[in-house]
């Protein structure tokens, strides 16, 4: 171990030791009250519940020390707040107050999150996992071969944290294979992943037809991953619908009412009789928001896989400055006069601009 980890290991084991000694009776209720221990063991989260309960009391109280400091004195200084920013002087200096109240809500809310997304990822992978598992134990392979086979492989994600999960159970506490399986599926968070390799165990211990068992399992989930499938590319295809409609009917209905009575509108926002700049504003700017917005939405929608293409995100780190830069320089050479006093030159430049900066982003 090199000395620069030697010392971070150091600050830390001085740092639990601080937050054992202030705040370990208070970290014990903590567990007893938010069941730590057993969310921790479903999040794959390996430390003792009073060390982590502990450093989190520590932790908020880390954070509590400069937010309420900066809430007093914003709070002594609320007339001068008041005088810049109105209501809003008073309001800041009160959130200010409650962050280290948020920041530890956040923190429990984060274990809940890993524990959902540990469940997820490994049904996600489950169906694959079956047949994979079904192709070995049919040609007779061992569940202990089994075990380590998976936690080298390449092929699952999260699974193959589970498997070597089980054969750090097997080497470490000196369990058998099927009993390390059964000590991490019996608290598994994901049912179906508990429900399999439950069912695994107790047809070998059984002596059933395990085969006949992993075939039967591995048909069913994988109709119904062909279900859900389908309610997805149904779920992708209404937002997608629902996308061209507000595109096309919105964007049509809004450049009929801007073009009728854009002028009114223009004078009364901007001081100008010319609607060419909201017209602009409109097509160029809030329609290509929206967009990139639905952009969003559909691929959250979209299973996520730990796979990585990093090509088109060095292409966009390269692209946006220059695409940017394009923008900013078009529009200094009068674009931006689009909207202080249109012109045919002056809008021609400020569409080119904003028509370029997008391409070139």
């Amino acid at each position: 171990m090199s000395k620069e980890k030697q010392n971070k290991t150091s600050l830390s084991l001085i740092y639990e030791r601080l937050s054992l000694a202030y705040f370990g009776n208070l970290g014990k209720s903590l567990v007893k009250a938010y069941e730590l221990e057993d969310k921790l063991s479903k999040a794959m989260i390996f430390t003792h519940p009073v060390v982590y309960a502990s450093r989190l009391l520590m932790d908020t109280f880390v954070v509590a020390i400069p937010s309420i400091i900066i809430a007093i004195f914003l709070l002594l200084k609320y007339k001068l707040l008041f005088s810049f920013i109105g209501a809003f002087g008073i309001i800041i200096p009160i959130l200010i107050f409650f962050i280290p109240a948020l920041y530890f809500l956040m923190r429990i809310a984060l274990l809940g999150s890993a524990i959902s997304a540990r469940a997820h990822e490994v049904e996600s992978e489950l169906p694959l996992f079956a047949s994979y598992i079904t192709s070995m134990v049919v040609s007779g392979i061992s569940p202990e071969r089994v075990i380590e086979t998976v936690a080298e492989t390449d092929l699952f994600f999260a699974i193959r944290k589970e498997a070597q999960l089980i054969r750090r159970n097997m080497k470490v506490l000196g369990l058998d294979a099927l009993s390390a399986i059964e000590m991490v599926a019996r608290n598994h968070p994901s049912r179906e992943f508990r429900e399999f390799m439950m069912g695994y165990t107790s047809t070998i211990r059984g002596g059933g037809d395990v085969s006949h068992y992993l075939q039967l399992k591995t048909e069913a989930y994988f109709k119904e991953k062909e279900r859900d499938m389908d309610k997805l590319v149904e779920r992708v295809s209404l937002t997608l619908s629902t996308y061209m409609i507000i595109y096309v009917l919105v964007g049509l209905t809004v450049n009929i009412i801007i073009a009728i009575q854009g002028a009114g509108l223009a004078k009364f926002i901007g001081g100008t009789s010319n609607a060419t700049p909201m017209i602009v504003l409109f097509n160029f700017i809030l329609m290509p928001m929206l967009t990139i917005f639905m952009i969003f939405i559909v691929g959250g929608l979209l299973p996520k896989y730990h796979i990585s293409y990093r090509e088109p995100y060095l292409t966009l780190f390269v692209s946006a400055p220059a695409g940017i830069l394009l923008f900013s320089l078009l529009m200094a050479l009068g674009g931006y006069r689009a909207f202080i006093k249109p012109d045919m030159l002056n809008m021609t430049l400020s569409i080119l601009a904003i028509g370029v900066g997008f391409v070139v982003a």
